[in-house]
């Protein structure tokens, strides 16, 4: 299945009871943070698209027993931030 509309760069891919989820650079969002889950015949947006500052590097994405979610990358200005996916939004950790 395709993941978006086209632009994107680096994904990083994490699965959870038989689910497909995708985190990656979303270019049609400012090069900002964009996670998918595939719902068997198509990508759903999971908390909003583009939903990280603008111009990330390095998506990376972690699915815990629970099934809570985790992104990190890292911004121009060298920090790495973490966010948590809980029912229906990310928060920022730290």
């Amino acid at each position: 299945a395709v993941i978006g509309g086209g632009g994107f760069q680096k994904v990083d891919i994490a699965m959870h009871n038989d689910e497909m989820y995708a985190f990656y650079i979303d270019g049609a969002q400012g090069d900002s943070g964009t996670v998918k889950k595939f719902d068997g015949s198509g990508w759903i947006d999971l908390g909003g698209a583009g939903f990280t500052p603008d111009d990330i590097d390095n998506p990376s994405m972690v699915i815990d027993d629970n099934g809570v979610i985790f992104v990190a990358f890292s911004v121009k200005t060298g920090f790495i931030i973490i966010f948590e996916y809980m029912l229906t939004r990310y928060k920022k950790l730290g």
